[in-house]
């Protein structure tokens, strides 16, 4: 328990089975509890209330080069709970820490008193503001303690980033769109990352994260994490309805036959779709060897950083997406493991990304339709097959205004 505001204290209880603590407010007259935020950390965090700013500031880390010891400032007023401040501290498996803040001076204690460090959070350092939901937080840490650049984040849906976008905020500077990923692509809610050439040519020099981010001769943002996610080592042929060779028909169809960019649907009479009905009617746990569409087709996905066209911050900001593409390119090993490095293509052929052929909102028909046939199995003849995959096709159709 640590000290808090009038009659509350903030407490620390472990988060579930995943490293790291949840953060809470213990009302002393009630002796309740209400959760504030989560502390990532295999440490037990140190944790002290700021009242100046109503902020908390936490002493936490991994003990590892991938997530660092270090001081961390968190609003509490803000529901994002973006970041405020983050200071880096090298220290030793073994060491045992205090902190304490007053006014703007922060101090940690480390070890058996063998160093004090002081921190004045009054002159913070220049930062960007990221709103995303799957940032890669090795490459935040290792580009915060390279450059000195903190990186604000926080997390917001699809629909508010719309309104601020629409609206022409300038409080963030980078963003990853979570879902209606086509409308922010087809709207001029970023920058076009070729007039910028030291991004320009970092992106081009990878067939897969070129491919990736470009639309209408423009690259609208910096990927990670590329690869297939319908690959068998992801979905293993295991006799279930979610078989590689299920899930992987599933996606092949939306691929040969969805182009949200374009506005292209090309079955709207459902004839392709009742292949894939069928073939998963006859075959509930999956059959590699009867793929209805068979299997030479490679499908790419991953997130993107998108550039705010209304940053103030547009120098940093560039800096932390060149970072990001040195990294997944492998020109900065370590950062993270290899295994997340842009893949080598041969080719483009037959190659598919998913954020054009399989947007959320048009397949819900589609994933309807085969749960539909998973759960009435040998009950539905080759009629009711046919009738279904029709009714199906003709609402995928009408949504995306065939």
């Amino acid at each position: 328990l640590f000290p808090y505001k009038e009659n509350m204290l903030l407490s620390l209880t472990p988060d579930g089975v995943l490293s790291g603590y949840s953060l809470g407010s213990l009302d002393a007259e009630s002796c309740k509890i209400k959760r504030i935020r989560r502390l990532d950390s295999l440490l037990v965090p140190a944790v002290a209330y700021r009242p100046q700013t109503d902020t908390v500031l936490s002493f936490c880390g991994n003990m590892g080069d991938e997530s660092p010891c270090c001081i961390t400032e968190y609003s509490l007023e803000d529901d994002d709970m973006m970041i405020h401040s983050r200071h880096y501290l090298d220290v030793s498996d073994d060491t045992d820490f205090f902190l304490g803040v007053h006014e703007n001076i922060v101090t940690a204690l480390l070890g058996s008193g063998d160093s004090i460090i002081t921190f004045d959070f009054l002159n913070p350092p220049d930062s960007i503001t990221i709103f995303g939901n799957m940032i890669n937080s090795e490459v935040i840490y290792s580009f915060e303690k390279t450059s000195g650049i903190l990186v604000r984040q926080g997390n917001m849906d699809s629909q508010k980033l719309t309104l601020k976008l629409l609206a022409g905020d300038s409080d963030f500077d980078i963003f990853q769109a979570s879902s209606g990923f086509h409308n922010f692509v087809n709207s001029d809610s970023y920058v076009d990352l070729t007039e910028i050439d030291s991004l320009r040519k970092r992106i081009e020099e990878n067939a897969a994260a070129r491919f990736v981010v470009s639309y209408d001769d423009k690259y609208f943002g910096v990927p990670t994490r590329i690869g297939d996610p319908w690959s068998e080592e992801m979905n293993p042929e295991d006799g279930s309805p979610t078989s590689y060779s299920i899930l992987r028909s599933e996606q092949i169809y939306y691929a040969y036959n969805i182009d949200i960019s374009e506005k292209r649907y090309s079955d709207p009479d459902g004839d392709e779709l009742y292949k894939l009905l069928r073939f998963i009617h006859d075959n509930p746990g999956g059959n590699k060897g009867k793929m209805p569409f068979g299997d030479d087709i490679t499908i790419l996905d991953g997130a993107v950083y998108l550039l705010n066209p209304k940053s103030e911050n547009r120098e940093n900001a560039v800096r932390f997406l060149e970072y990001v593409l040195d990294v997944f390119s492998g020109k900065i090993p370590g950062v993270v493991s290899e295994e997340l490095y842009y893949p080598e293509l041969e080719s483009l052929e037959n190659c598919y990304v998913q954020w054009k052929c399989r947007p959320l909102e048009l397949i819900g028909p589609v994933l309807n339709a085969r749960n539909q046939i998973i759960a009435q199995g040998d009950s539905l003849s080759s009629g009711d097959i046919k009738k279904l995959a029709r009714e199906t096709a003709a609402q995928v159709a009408m949504m995306i205004g065939e």
